[in-house]
């Protein structure tokens, strides 16, 4: 019974709107935890059980716990904690349930949610075979003991909310241990999911250091995103009025500087750190004059986010004449 499982883990996502997303992330593996005999704790065979989580943007606003099949001989001795990426822990069973007609033989899902009206009763469940029940996260008694924690970890909390405003991306954890040290006494899951929502992801992209540099241009991105590049051709102009207008025979002022937007744009990708890319000196098909030019690049995240723009020049020269041979 106590052979090692595979610990995949696979997800089912949905897009809402505002960038908000729902997942579902479900271990393919589960976990036995059994009496310890001598001792006052035992880990579960898989300790703990992970979940990879990926591809979701926007911090947490709920996370869900679900233990799929739990088959116990006495729920009340088994203990489960929940640990996020970032090290916060969520107790979500402990000394909760007990035996009682049908618990060896039934099993039963659980699902925690902190919005649910009761907590899991000292009682037995006495419920169906593959029956499904809804509980807020449970602890009966004083916080167990998990072997091989790491270290400063809270793990008195019974509250799910705890999570909300955290990355959801990363490895969470699930520890489980068996607490009943005399006879044969055990607990199996099947699988254990989390249901995670975010809230939608508001934090523009910082878009930096953008340079010309020969023919490349290259910036910095805090995150993957896409990337604009609009052209200003600079000159020389007369003030009139409050406004930078062309030269021409007659019109007199001071003198300002004319930035005139062209056509078209540079479009491009980039990831999160140092990025570049080749530019020929070209938007679109159409080759630019020589003169100088200001570049205003702005950048955009998977979440819609736009950087403040980041603007900076280019002098394009005239290409060297090429000397006749005699």
């Amino acid at each position: 019974m106590t052979s090692r499982i595979a610990l995949l883990a696979t997800a089912a996502c949905l897009l809402f709107a505002g960038s908000a997303h729902a997942a579902t992330f479900t271990s393919s593996g589960g976990l036995i935890a059994e009496a310890p005999g001598s001792d006052d704790f035992k880990a579960a065979s898989v300790y703990p059980l992970p979940i990879a989580v990926s591809g979701l943007s926007g911090p947490v606003s709920k996370v869900t716990v679900t233990l799929n099949r739990l088959l116990a001989s006495d729920p009340s001795y088994l203990d489960f904690l929940v640990v996020a990426p970032n090290g916060t822990a969520v107790l979500v069973m402990s000394d909760a349930a007990a035996y009682g007609p049908g618990t060896a033989e039934n099993h039963v899902t659980i699902v925690f949610d902190q919005s649910f009206p009761t907590t899991i009763p000292t009682a037995p469940l006495n419920t169906a075979d593959n029956q499904t029940v809804y509980f807020k996260p449970t602890n009966g008694e004083s916080p167990e003991v998990f072997p091989n924690l790491p270290p400063n970890l809270d793990t008195t909390s019974t509250d799910l909310t705890r999570f909300n405003g955290i990355s959801p991306n990363g490895e969470w954890k699930l520890y489980a241990i068996h607490s009943y040290a005399f006879g044969y006494r055990y607990g199996t899951i099947d699988s254990w999911s989390l249901d995670i929502t975010t809230a939608p992801d508001t934090t523009p992209p910082v878009f930096s250091r953008p340079a010309v540099s020969g023919r490349t241009i290259g910036f910095d991105l805090s995150e993957a995103g896409s990337l604009q590049f609009r052209v200003d051709r600079i000159s020389a102009g007369v003030k009139v009025k409050g406004k930078c207008l062309a030269p021409k025979k007659g019109r007199k002022g001071k003198r300002c500087t004319r930035y005139v937007p062209l056509p078209g744009a540079i479009d491009t990708t980039g990831v999160a750190g140092a990025n570049s890319f080749a530019w020929n000196g070209r938007i679109g098909a159409k080759k630019l004059a020589p003169g100088k030019y200001r570049i205003t690049g702005l950048a955009t995240d998977t979440a819609g986010n736009q950087s403040p723009p980041q603007k900076f020049t280019v002098t394009i020269k005239k290409p060297k004449k090429k000397k006749k041979k005699n």
